[in-house]
């Protein structure tokens, strides 16, 4: 269950962040989490491209694997959008520029589905209880929420604000195709902006992200912070790491010995700070010290 020890750590994971050099590791690394977000973003999207497929296409132009021509085609339209934001400059602190705009969405749309970026024109069905706006009022619902999202958190926890902007636009579904991939990609672009990582969903939770945007939509969005949460909070700390040089990292099951079950729960729990890569969790001794602290 989301709590607002969440919000906290997210904002301690957020200030050591800030107070990194600027270090090569971190561009090296923060490529790796949003190649990690392209790879996520695109199963959720329904291609059927793994990680290393997506290596493969987007680093050497090869179409490995027998999957269906569209969803390479999607990933290479996907993968495009994604770098755009990526390149984006952050605000600077006190600008007044906004974080977000619509002529930004439609273009991440138009971005992520060549030939997008127009307003739907049909009145969509409703589908689990959920009522998306009339097609004539989309202009001005869009319009209200990216302005709202363009302010900034305020007094808002970061997590909930993302959370709060991704169903929105999901539920107001602006566009005939690609809704879904637009909304994460206008996410990613505001955590772009205060220089964050971006949110990755892992193909193992798919079908969670799908549950909790879905509650989230109406009015429910306590699961969808706490994944966007817990995703920002690891992008840091591998940021982080990798800063460090990897420095004492290893597989938490070797550092753990008999506490492994308990420790691992803490990990999940995002209790204890870790570094997750290939579905492993590395951590430290002195992360491991620090959480025996707090216990």
């Amino acid at each position: 269950m989301y709590s607002s020890a969440d919000d906290r750590r997210l904002t301690a994971a957020i200030a050591a962040l800030r107070a990194l050099p600027p270090l090569a590791a971190l561009g090296a690394e923060t490529r790796r989490l949003w190649r990690a977000e392209i790879a996520g973003s695109i199963r959720l999207a329904g291609a059927s491209l793994d990680a290393d497929a997506v290596d493969a296409l987007l680093d050497r132009g090869i179409a490995a694997g027998d999957h269906p021509f569209d969803d390479y085609v999607l990933t290479r339209a996907y993968a495009e959008a994604s770098r755009w934001v990526a390149l984006q400059p952050r605000r600077e602190p006190g600008a007044r520029t906004p974080l977000v705009t619509v002529e930004e969405l439609r273009r991440l749309n138009a971005l992520a589905r060549p030939g997008g970026g127009a307003w739907r024109t049909r009145t969509l069905p409703v589908r689990a209880g959920i009522v998306s706006p009339a097609a004539w009022m989309v202009p001005r619902e869009i319009e209200a929420c990216i302005d709202r999202a363009g302010r900034g958190p305020g007094e808002l926890p970061i997590a909930l604000w993302l959370a709060r902007t991704l169903a929105r636009i999901t539920r107001i579904a602006p566009f005939a195709e690609a809704n879904g991939r637009t909304a994460r990609l206008a996410v990613n672009l505001l955590a772009r902006r205060l220089d964050l990582p971006p949110l990755v969903i892992a193909p193992i939770r798919a079908d969670r992200y799908r549950a909790a945007v879905a509650a989230a939509e109406a009015g429910a969005p306590a699961e969808l912070v706490r994944l966007i949460n817990r995703s920002l909070v690891t992008g840091i700390d591998r940021v982080r790491a990798a800063a460090e040089g990897g420095a004492n990292l290893a597989p938490l099951r070797d550092l753990a010995g008999d506490r492994y079950a308990a420790l691992a729960k803490a990990a999940q729990r995002g209790r204890l700070q870790t570094v997750r890569r290939g579905g492993r969790y590395y951590t430290r001794p002195d992360w491991i010290a620090r959480y025996d602290t707090t216990r």
